[in-house]
This record gives structure tokens, C-alpha cells and sequence, in this order.
């Protein structure tokens, strides 16, 4: 009676342990466009937690609950790839926004203003040479 009693507890503690996995899965995905850097931070605080849980129970887990929680870790790995190509692109888009100004300041400063036309002067090039 014990042994059934406490391969049953095993099992409800595994199967909560894939519940919390999954419900964490859930919530981070629904509100990951909303999260700021803490919001992130806290995310990785309770994706540790929960690891570190599965770790100490994985000897006691079916071939199959390792197999869920594994996919919920690999699960929450895309989730953060994800975000981190979403925001990426965010940040690229902005950059790009401003290359137009970054080309001509470029151009700027390889310019000496001593070496250009003054007063609407065509610039000529040295004898020999095109422009």
C-alpha cells in the first residue's frame, strides 16, 4: 500500500512539475511582446527554478514526462530566440532609418573642407586624372 501510495505521489509531483513547465510556457509566450529586460530577468529566474526541480526529479520521471519537460525547455529556448531576432530587427530597422544621415556624415568627414570647390567651383581633377 505505501509503494502505491508513493509511486502515486511521484507521478502527481512529476505531473505538476510538467504542468508548471507548461503553464510558464504558456504565459511567457502569450506576453513576451510586452516584456521589458525585467520582466525577462524573472522569466529566467523561474525557467531556472523549474529546471532545477525537473534536475532533482528526473530519476523518478517516466521516459515520457522527461520527454515533456525537455520539450518545454527546448520550447522556452525558441521563445527567447524568437524575441531576440524580433527585437534585433527592431533595432535594425532604426539603424537603417538613419543610414542616409550616417552616409553623408561619412562623406563629410572623409572631406577636407580645405580640398573642396569654394563658391560653387566645379572640383577638377589633378592632370591625368577623371572625377
Amino acid at each position: 500500500m505505501a509503494v502505491s501510495i508513493m509511486a502515486c505521489g511521484c507521478t502527481a509531483s512529476a505531473d505538476r512539475l510538467i504542468s508548471d513547465f507548461q503553464d510558464f510556457i504558456d504565459n511567457t509566450e502569450r506576453e513576451m511582446d510586452t516584456f521589458t529586460e525585467e520582466d525577462w530577468a524573472k522569466a529566467e529566474e523561474e525557467f531556472n527554478a523549474l529546471t532545477e526541480k525537473y534536475r532533482e526529479q528526473a530519476d523518478k520521471l517516466t521516459e515520457e514526462q522527461k520527454k515533456a519537460v525537455e520539450k518545454a525547455i527546448g520550447e522556452y529556448w525558441g521563445i527567447i530566440t524568437r524575441s531576440s531576432t524580433d527585437n534585433f530587427i527592431e533595432k535594425a530597422k532604426k539603424v537603417l532609418e538613419n543610414i542616409p544621415d550616417k552616409i553623408e556624415g561619412f562623406i563629410d568627414g572623409l572631406t577636407d573642407e580645405n580640398d573642396a570647390p569654394e563658391n560653387g567651383e566645379a572640383a577638377t581633377a589633378p592632370e591625368g586624372e577623371t572625377i
